[in-house]
């Protein structure tokens, strides 16, 4: 079997975290009015990296690319700080053991900077249960259709916290299950769409 994760608000309660520290370079590089524009379309598309919704607020307000470069910069200093004090969710290590043991295929597949959670898995000793650890700057789209095109014989679950984390397991044909606790938005989900959870220790 195939287990694609999200990893902010699945495998780490990062969410809020990395809300505050966007919307604080977006308040930096533009003003405050763009901060709140910001984080109202950042918590309602979860799974979208931030390269995405930064150029969004530079096509929007007209702004160069040098406020765009500075804003992705500053986005970057700001999480390096706060990413050490993250931990994962709880049961997470022995969860990812117990399926790495089964013989399960395990993949990351996140909006997040693909450096950045390497480098909070590589911490966390997490890194050696998964095929392949993915995030930004590509698109969670194009990440999955990859792990489906080189898995293709097998069944594929996935795991996620955001609406587009559903639309990523369906272009797939991937079991979706919502892992609810720390999603940023939870009005979407309706149970055709797959198996509600409160957290990842329920998987």
């Amino acid at each position: 079997m195939i287990r694609i994760f999200d990893f902010d608000g699945v495998i780490c309660d990062s969410n809020k975290m990395k809300t505050y520290c966007l919307k604080k370079a977006v308040k930096k590089n533009i003003n405050q009015e763009a901060a709140n524009d910001f984080e109202k379309h950042h918590k309602i598309n979860g799974g979208i990296s931030r390269y995405v919704k930064f150029r969004r607020l530079v096509e929007k307000y007209k702004l160069n690319e040098d406020i765009y470069k500075s804003m992705i910069l500053d986005a970057e200093l700001i999480l390096k700080k706060e990413n050490l004090k993250l931990k994962m969710v709880d049961n997470v290590g022995f969860k990812l053991k117990r399926f790495f043991q089964m013989g399960d295929k395990l993949f990351i597949a996140s909006g997040g900077n693909e450096d950045e959670i390497i480098d909070l898995c590589n911490r966390w000793l997490i890194t050696k249960y998964f095929q392949g650890i993915f995030g930004s700057p590509r698109k969670k789209m194009d990440i999955c259709k990859e792990i489906k095109e080189n898995n293709n014989k097998y069944e594929i679950r996935m795991y996620g916290d955001s609406k587009y984390d559903y639309d990523c397991a369906s272009s797939i044909g991937a079991k979706f299950f919502f892992i609810s606790r720390f999603a940023d938005s939870t009005n979407w989900f309706r149970d055709n769409m797959g198996v509600k959870l409160s957290s990842f220790d329920e998987i």
